[in-house]
């Protein structure tokens, strides 16, 4: 099925253009010098002059006495690159091993490291993206759960577990951290930010939580395949919702989320077998709808 009709079809279009004013009071109020480059956003009947980014880089320094927990790392390295830092600069009193580090570094898009010496690491970040690629990596990670759910459908207990935590643990973890950092830096979405910020956080999760189903379907082998076929149903209704932001038809599709997890009767459905995929369906069913209550708030 293609979603690809449910885009809004009324988006502002943007026009780049010249600032050739003088110098003068709003120039400095709003961040602007004569012959500065900006943005006209034609939004409906009205015309938005938007001035040049008020990011600036930022450089983070840390100082830890060793590296030995390159899990812990990667979490504060995330946190920086997610905050928007430019650069990180670690101070360590025993130099980690190279392999190690890169290992970390290539979790991240667009981070390089450009040196490294007996007890200093520094990190660079080369990355530039629009809004644009804003949204293609939100509606990305729509799509890859979306594969992933219907993969699990289809291959049951001999999907590859192999190639599915790769997937989650390294491209889709990837791309939650380039898709915050950009909507952190662009300040995505104004006033709705948070929201944007939140779903993608949810849909990281709903990854994560969608590889502890396939494993305990590996585990046990069950035969029934009706609760993912219903999870991939109200999956696709969450992405539908996205693309057309409609504040009706969002509601309408929260709606239905809270009503199917109100009826999914867990107890009953813990008797029916020695499993625990009816408990990780609830609580994956509890994120679709966390999901649904952000796209009503980025609808209306």
């Amino acid at each position: 099925m293609h979603f690809d009709q449910y885009a809004p079809k009324n988006r502002p279009t943007r026009i780049w253009g010249t600032y050739h004013l003088p110098s003068s009071p709003m120039d400095k109020t709003y961040n602007l010098t004569a012959g500065e480059e900006i943005e006209l956003v034609e939004d409906g009947p009205n015309l938005v002059i938007q001035g040049k980014e008020s990011y600036k880089p930022k450089t983070k320094e840390l100082h830890l006495k060793k590296i030995d927990n390159f899990s812990y790392l990667r979490s504060l390295i995330a946190s920086m690159y997610k905050a928007g830092y430019n650069e990180i600069i670690i101070y360590t009193q025993i130099q980690p091993p190279l392999q190690e580090i890169n290992k970390v570094i290539n979790t991240f898009t667009g981070l390089e490291l450009v040196e490294q010496t007996e007890k200093k690491i520094r990190i660079k970040a080369f990355l530039h993206s629009d809004e644009t690629e804003i949204e293609h990596l939100i509606i990305k990670l729509f799509q890859t759960n979306n594969t992933f759910l219907k993969e699990i459908e289809m291959n049951w207990e001999k999907t590859d577990l192999n190639n599915a935590q790769t997937l989650v643990r390294f491209n889709i973890r990837k791309m939650r951290d380039h898709c915050l950092r950009m909507i952190h830096i662009r300040n995505f979405g104004k006033e709705k930010s948070y929201e944007y910020y939140d779903v993608v956080t949810q849909l990281e999760k709903v990854a994560a939580e969608q590889l502890e189903l396939l494993e305990e379907i590996i585990k046990t082998k069950p035969k029934e395949k009706k609760y993912v076929a219903k999870l991939i149903i109200n999956f696709e209704a969450l992405y539908k919702a996205y693309l057309k932001k409609e504040e009706q038809f969002s509601n309408t599709i929260w709606n239905e989320q809270r009503i199917y997890l109100q009826e999914f009767n867990l107890k009953k459905k813990l008797k029916e077998g020695n499993t625990l995929i009816p408990i990780l369906v609830y609580f994956l069913s509890k994120r679709f709808l966390h999901i649904a209550s952000r796209i009503v708030s980025l609808s209306s």
